[in-house]
């Protein structure tokens, strides 16, 4: 999947995991997901049960490091590295 189309996809689960249809547009890809769109515990654990869902990958949360929460785009690239590749 190219690294766009995974930015795309996160920007759109934000969206709906913050109940604001059309944030998408103002989230930049080096948004800090933590600080500047400010989820909080339950919106973020909805967040990456949605990502799980969406992206047919398994995230361990015990070995998830919180840098990828850096900014969309570092989440897109770690999401990306996690979904199994196409035979």
């Amino acid at each position: 999947m190219e690294i766009n189309d995974v930015i795309k996809k996160l920007k759109a689960i934000l969206e709906t995991v913050i109940e604001r249809p059309g944030a998408a547009i103002e989230f930049s890809d080096d948004a800090n997901i933590i600080t500047d769109i400010a989820l909080d515990s339950v919106e973020m654990i909805e967040f990456m049960l949605e990502i799980e869902e969406n992206f047919g990958i398994e995230i361990n949360f015990d070995e998830l490091d919180l840098s990828y929460l850096k900014s969309i785009e570092v989440l897109a690239e770690y999401v990306n590295s996690q979904i199994p590749s196409n035979p």
